[in-house]
């Protein structure tokens, strides 16, 4: 079979790559040895390039690795009895994976990957079918495999990447030490047969199934030049290690020697951080990937001009997702592939005539996307659905696959020979998708034969129903099935995501004829279509911080004018009115509220149920004290506290199962009930008889107090004697006689106690709590509790206050209950006050911050939240009322709108409580053991032009080191570390002339421990350290400086980055030498990292890191779960990177992680981002960042 190239035709034929390539060129080798030919050839077995960097944990492995690294591992395999057996694998790690999988090849073994979730018996079913001997964990699948073999019939040994300290199981280190003296000499392989990968299908067909791939197979996909060329950039994959695509990346990559980035674990989050951190050229995405990359609006924030080419393979890509990722991505080539785990990829859009754009076309009245044309070696035909019978171009069937890199069949126990085929005679392969070609050659996959459902006699495609849905700009995401029905045969059923994290399913039957002959889905998408519209509609609206402060306080704006425009209306119209008018526009402000899909909607509805509240406040409670009984008034005046206090509650419990704009809906059933009520209801008798009425008074009276006449005459002629002694004795103490009754004295003092209790009452945090009881405590609770059990809890207390109260004012006074209320809030809130200043994190007290906002709830519901209404229908006069009443609550709510607009403001300028950043501060630092110390750590800017580095430089800059020392001894301190490049600048690390010149020989602290300074020397090389040594000794204080350390190895000289530590006596008593380079191409490291650590007279065992070592897993993470470090002293030049790199971040994060403490000494250069010194505990830090050049000491 050779391929020529394709031909534009439209009669039944095979269709061919455009690329001209035969077989018979692909070498029959073992897949070792064309790995190591490979890099041979391309000079790469030197390389400190990376290969694979594991993004999850931070192990990298170089290309120079490969090799040795491989054989290693392979020799310490071999020394296991491994020959020619399957290894399992079920883990996390990537890195060294593919390294262990290059070192089973070379053992002429294979290797199947499995989920790392799987249950135990999917573990048991697949090792069975392969008998593996041989598995491979770590620590967060270890117990469940352990599980798993316990069912088998044979032993088994476990390898782990993680040392789990337990006999049965073998460490990949303990391999990688290995000398590599049993690697085989010679290993018996048949390339055409024997396999070295079984990956697993999807499952889309049933269990999922082992593809067997041999060692031709996968050099014949890769040995064409073309095959795989949008690999030759660095690039970035969020795939499972044990997904085909995971094997394919790992060798193309390898032999094409560019950078796999491998995220291991997918979230959104990572993904965009790691794509910030590593600025790959290339990022692979799976589809579901790509329709959230092209639609997330803050991706539009970022800058991402480095990516250059997007890959999607995996399944089948929308039209409308790939032009929305064009848009977004205008700068990078957007490649499909297509791919399977049977026949790898099949075709890329690379090879098209114009590979920068992508092609759409019309195929019966769908748009659909090219997925390129056929790779090299590869032939392809189109058979139809039901009669298997070839189809020609644009005509849509099966597709079928015919090239020399297909799986030789599925792994089967049943058969005699392990492997059952799945291609025909004449060696095609039926893919199990729909599509077809168009008259250029590309490829259009437009569906999965297995996802396909009948509707009646006709063939329908979930994909073409999802296409059209993600054309609707509130859809996110959407996925259709068939579904079962006995009339039917099946119905298509949608699964919608709207972006909120909503979801929704709707059955909707398909009606008219659907095949692929005519475009007939326009009914069943119609349906669909209207309940993915109406679900956009629910999506949440994206609010800010500052959004969110606006909402919750544009209401309390138009309260105000509300509450001034309600004394003249219901002082002119009367009190009913008043409340008729106010209903309005509360109407009005709810439907915007339900309706509104922006903020400027919100803000809209909430200003004018402002203006209703507003309307409303002062005539509902000059109602209640005009018309109530003299002994029922408490209780009634009380009730639009507790009508108040019952909406919230409904509101809170509404909206944990509703979505919002339904409970605005709903929030209208209520003041609808009122208004009609308000119909049947009199008018207040004392407003009536005030302004002449005085027979309706008398009626309305009567009406109120149940018909009794007698009662309502005796009462309204009290009220009416009442009102004629308020009238003289606001007369005989007004400035003016003809004044208004606002400015007669008692209507004036009353109106300052009131404002003023009312004033304080706002300030208190009762409002503020109502608006933010959900933020408080999940500040101070962290995920304790949830926001709607904050919610509910506080609503229903003040339910349950508020109603205690008005019947407490039955039998207590108002004064007693105040007073209590006032103390127990204050108590209460000052409680809150501290504990989220000081925000103390003790296990097991979480409850206290709920406790202490739930206390003062209580206390401010029963006497404050309940007073305040009292007080307008008691305190002033029945003809200051109206007026007096509007005003205040006029100036009430202007306050309620100041303290909910600034509290998001307070709560960034007052943070929790982090001491001082003095420059002689002490920072007591308590170390993971019971001991306790006084670090110092200096943030050093070196003296020193650069290109005039020499011994006079250095020399200053340890006068300037002796200046910190004894400033730091004068201050307490037992230890003091000086930053990396402190002594030389960066400079001699990059310049290897100058870097020996500069060099140090340094004691060996293994051997015996000398100090330096009880030396007599006068050497270059050894002035330095013998310095140094003096200033430990004479100030009595363990030193870590860094220094460019000079080690002579027979013949050779090496340079090493080096950390060296002296104690009080001046000794050397550890070095560490910098693994992970940062540039620094004068030096040297060693070939496997130093796990250095020194214990100290205070107990403290530290471990010793540099810079760019933090980043790695080894040895930073060794020596925290080996060697049980307390602390650990890291020198560094960190150079900062927004948003995720700065050092501050970096370094509390790896203490937090780690949880150890870091003392951390950085280079001070704030014009190349290098600054960020600090002392980091688990859970506290002490940090600073300069932006101006500076020298500081922190202790």
């Amino acid at each position: 079979m050779t391929p020529k190239g394709s031909t534009s035709m439209t009669e039944a034929h095979d269709f061919v790559s455009p690329v001209a390539a035969d077989p018979a060129d692909v070498p029959e080798v073992s897949i070792g040895q064309y790995i190591l030919e490979s890099l041979h050839s391309n000079s790469r077995l030197n390389s400190s390039k990376p290969w694979v960097i594991d993004a999850h944990t931070g192990v990298t492995v170089l290309f120079s690795q490969i090799e040795p690294y491989s054989k290693k591992i392979a020799s310490g395999l071999a020394r296991l009895g491994f020959c020619k057996d399957v290894l399992h694998f079920v883990t996390y790690e990537t890195a060294q994976l593919y390294l262990v999988q290059i070192a089973v090849w070379r053992l002429g073994g294979a290797v199947r990957g499995c989920y790392q979730s799987e249950n135990t018996d999917e573990y048991v079913r697949q090792l069975k079918e392969t008998g593996a001997r041989f598995i491979l964990v770590d620590d967060d699948t270890e117990e469940c495999l352990q599980n798993a073999t316990a069912l088998l019939d044979w032993p088994v040994i476990f390898l782990s990447f993680t040392d789990l300290s337990k006999q049965n199981i073998v460490s990949i280190q303990n391999l990688l030490e290995d000398d590599g003296s049993a690697f085989p000499s010679y290993v018996d392989i048949d390339c055409r047969n024997d396999t070295i990968l079984i990956p697993n299908t999807s499952g889309s067909t049933g269990v999922p199934k082992g593809v067997l791939h041999t060692h031709y197979s996968m050099i014949a996909f890769n040995h064409h030049p073309k095959a795989l060329e949008h690999l030759n950039f660095d690039f970035m994959t969020p795939m499972s290690n044990y997904a085909m695509g995971s094997y394919v990346v790992s060798i193309a990559s390898l032999l094409r020697g560019s950078t796999i980035i491998h995220l291991g674990k997918f979230h959104r989050d990572n993904y965009v951080s790691n794509m910030l951190k590593y600025k790959p050229g290339n990022c692979l995405m799976y589809p579901f990937v790509a329709t959230w990359f092209a639609r997330c609006y803050e991706l539009s924030q970022v800058d991402l001009s480095f990516v250059k080419i997007i890959t999607i393979g995996g399944g089948v890509l929308d039209p409308t997702t790939a032009e929305l990722l064009s848009k977004r991505m205008p700068l990078a080539k957007i490649i499909r592939v297509y791919a399977s785990t049977e026949t790898l990829d099949i075709s890329n859009t690379l090879l098209d005539d114009s590979p920068e754009k992508l092609v759409y076309v019309q195929h019966n009245g769908q748009l659909c996307l090219s997925s390129g044309k056929l790779l090299p070696y590869v032939e392809a035909k189109i058979v139809d659905i039901n009669s298997g019978v070839r189809l020609g171009g644009n005509e849509i069937g099966e597709i079928c696959i015919r090239s020399p890199y297909l799986t030789k069949g599925y792994l089967s126990a049943e058969s005699t020979t392990g492997v059952h085929s799945i291609k025909d005679k004449l060696g095609w392969l039926h893919t199990g998708d729909v599509g077809f070609f168009d008259t250029a050659g590309r490829i259009f996959v437009t569906e999965r034969l297995g996802f396909m459902f009948k509707y009646f006699m006709f063939m329908v495609s979930p994909t073409e129903i999802e296409a059209v849905l993600q054309e609707h700009p509130g859809v996110q995401s959407v996925g259709v099935v068939g579904v079962p029905n006995e009339e039917t045969g099946y119905l298509a059923k949608a699964f919608v995501d709207d972006g909120s994290h909503a979801r929704a399913s709707v059955e909707v039957e398909v009606t008219g004829p659907n095949d692929y002959s005519k475009n007939s889905y326009k009914a069943v998408l119609a349906q669909i279509l209207v309940v993915a519209m109406a679900l956009a509609k629910n999506s949440s609206i994206p609010t800010t911080e500052e959004d969110g402060s606006w909402i919750a306080s544009i209401h309390s704006i138009f309260t105000p004018i509300g509450a001034l425009i309600s004394g003249p209306i219901m002082e002119r119209l009367g009190r009913r009115p008043g409340l008729i008018i106010s209903i309005f526009p509360g109407l009005i402000g709810w439907i915007c509220i339900a309706l509104s899909e922006s903020h400027l909607a919100l803000f809209i509805g909430r200003s004018f149920t402002g203006l209703s509240t507003g309307l409303s406040l002062a005539p509902g409670v000059v109602i209640i004290g005009e018309s109530a009984e003299p002994r029922l008034r408490g209780i009634l005046v009380g009730a639009p506290s507790i009508s108040f206090s019952l909406g919230i509650l409904m509101i809170y419990t509404l909206n944990s199962a509703l979505p919002w704009q339904t409970v605005s809906l709903l929030a209208t059933i209520l003041p609808l009930v009122a208004l009609v009520s308000l119909f049947f209801l009199p008018e207040s008798p004392l407003w009536l008889e005030r302004v002449g009425r005085t027979e309706e008074a008398q009626k309305a009276m009567t009406w109120l107090r149940g018909g009794s006449e007698h009662q309502a005459r005796h009462e309204l002629l009290l009220l009416k004697q009442q009102q004629i002694q308020n009238v003289l004795f606001e007369e005989a103490h007004s400035t003016a006689r003809k004044s208004s009754p606002l400015l007669s004295r008692p209507v004036l003092r009353a109106l300052i106690v009131i404002n003023v209790f009312n004033i304080f009452l706002v300030l208190g945090g009762t409002y503020t709590i109502i608006f933010y009881a959900v933020n408080v405590l999940q500040q101070s609770s962290g995920d304790s509790i949830s926001a709607f059990e904050i919610a509910v809890s506080t609503a229903i207390a003040r339910v349950l206050l508020t109603t205690l109260a008005c019947f407490l004012l039955l039998h207590v006074g108002r004064r007693p209950l105040t007073i209590s209320s006032g103390l127990g809030s204050s108590v209460a809130a000052l409680g809150v006050s501290a504990w989220l200043y000081w925000s103390p994190k003790l296990v097991g007290y979480e409850w206290v911050p709920t406790a202490l906002v739930l206390a003062f709830v209580v206390f401010n519901s029963y006497g404050f939240f309940t007073i305040q209404a009292l007080m307008l229908g008691e305190m002033l006069p029945a003809r200051a009322r109206g007026p007096s009443s509007g005003l205040t609550c006029a100036l009430v709510n202007a306050v309620i709108f100041f303290t909910s607009k600034t509290y998001p403001w307070m709560t960034r300028v007052f943070q929790p409580h982090v001491p001082p950043t003095q420059e002689t501060q002490k920072v007591k630092l308590k170390s993971m053991t019971t001991n306790s110390f006084y670090a110092a750590v200096v943030e050093f800017s070196p003296k020193g032009a650069l290109n005039n580095i020499t011994h006079s430089v250095v020399e200053e800059n340890l006068r300037e080191y002796q200046k910190f020392i004894e400033h730091a001894k004068s201050l307490g301190a037992d230890i003091i570390v000086f930053p990396e490049y402190g002594l030389t600048t960066i400079e001699p690390y990059n310049k290897p002339s100058l870097a020996l010149e500069l060099s140090q020989f340094v004691p060996d602290p293994d051997g015996e421990k000398i100090s330096p300074c009880d030396l007599e020397t006068n050497e270059l090389d050894l002035r330095v350290v013998h310095k140094l040594s003096c200033l430990a000794k004479q100030n009595q204080i363990y030193l870590v400086v860094n220094l460019i350390q000079k080690v002579i190895d027979k013949s050779e000289i090496l340079l090493f980055n080096t950390n060296v530590v002296f104690d009080r006596n001046g000794k050397v008593i550890a070095r560490y030498r910098k693994f992970h380079l940062f540039g620094e191409i004068a030096l040297n490291h060693t070939d496997v990292p130093d796990n250095t650590t020194f214990i100290t007279d205070f107990g403290v065992t530290f471990g010793v890191i540099t810079c760019f070592d933090l980043m790695f897993r080894s040895p930073t993470v060794d020596l925290v779960r080996k060697f049980n470090v307390d602390a650990v002293v890291f020198p560094t030049a960190w150079f900062s990177e927004l948003p995720f790199l700065t050092a501050s971040q970096a370094q509390a994060a790896w203490a937090a992680g780690m949880q150890v403490s870091l003392l951390a000494s950085g280079i001070n250069n704030p014009k190349d981002g290098s600054t960020g010194t600090g002392v980091y505990q688990p859970g506290a830090f002490h940090t600073t960042r300069a932006e101006f050049s500076r020298d500081q000491l922190w202790l």
